[in-house]
């Protein structure tokens, strides 16, 4: 409250989403660095496969804390395509329940800078990251979500890019339930025409994901998991 009695409101802190971004890239670079350290080093090659497959994991599952944070940055700033977002979902919902003339009733309004907390627990009540299923995915949520400006670098993606995601979202399925279906699924993102060629496997079936992931594909000098981190970096800036 101000001297005068008035109350005062505080602004709304604005995220940076170019810190956001810095962070994601600092964080890959540590994985790159122990990375290196590995290549060089005297262990076994059971070892350093799983070195590879544990670096993979790490490097999505910052990935998704990632977006996560940057779609929150970007709603901090301007939520106004959320709040038409749930407008029309909840009125669906309304709408069903108790017919069209209560849905019309209905209004969802958000303030145009949400702090950061209130942006967290309407994406997820229990505030865990976004899951996106595929890179189609994101790019949906963000139409979704994201204002115009924003939502369009997500769509600006190429082709190339969003199989990328696909790859590393099927390897990180794969690591972390090693079941046939997902198995199965790994290597239909990892045949796909669209993904890089550094990044993509050749005609025969990935089983063993550390002998993949280790593996060096010419012209590059790195292991192929190397090169899916700068992918993913590459791809974080644009958006």
């Amino acid at each position: 409250m101000g001297d005068s009695g008035d109350v005062v409101l505080a602004a709304v802190r604005k995220i940076d989403p170019k810190g956001v971004k810095s962070d994601f890239v600092a964080a890959l670079d540590e994985i790159s660095k122990s990375l290196t350290e590995v290549k060089s080093s005297s262990l076994s090659d059971a070892t350093k496969k799983m070195v590879a497959e544990s670096s993979l994991l790490s490097a999505a599952v910052l990935w998704e804390g990632f977006v996560t944070d940057l779609f929150v940055a970007y709603i901090n700033r301007d939520a106004s395509r959320l709040a038409s977002s749930f407008q029309t979902r909840v009125a669906e919902s309304v709408k069903s329940k108790f017919g069209t003339l209560v849905s019309q009733g209905v209004k969802v309004s958000f303030p145009k800078h949400m702090p950061e907390k209130d942006v967290r627990t309407v994406l997820d009540p229990k505030e865990y990251n976004l899951s996106f299923g595929s890179g189609a995915d994101m790019q949906q949520r963000a139409a979704d979500y994201l204002a115009t400006t924003h939502a369009a670098s997500f769509g600006a993606l190429a082709a190339s890019e969003v199989a990328s995601i696909d790859a590393w979202l099927g390897i990180r399925n794969f690591l972390a339930h090693r079941s046939q279906s997902s198995e199965d699924r790994m290597n239909d993102a990892l045949k796909a025409a669209a993904v890089p060629a550094l990044l993509r496997r050749n005609k025969h079936r990935v089983k063993d994901a550390g002998d993949f992931l280790k593996a060096v594909r010419p012209p590059a000098k790195e292991w192929r998991v190397e090169n899916y981190i700068k992918a993913m970096k590459a791809i974080a800036q644009k958006l």
